[in-house]
């Protein structure tokens, strides 16, 4: 019983901290996707028309 419930709180908490990984790679990995396509166009900028 001890050892069933050992494994189940390991399996939790490496499934939170993929989780928690993933929340902070994923938009890096579309970020540089997206630049590399060029799927982004900069937009005007507040500097006038000088």
């Amino acid at each position: 019983m001890q050892a069933s419930l050992a494994k189940e709180r390991q399996r939790n908490g490496r499934i939170k901290l993929l989780a928690l990984l993933a929340l902070f790679v994923i938009p890096v990995i579309a970020a540089k996707i997206i630049l590399y396509m060029n799927w982004y166009e900069g937009g005007a900028t507040n500097k006038g028309t000088s």
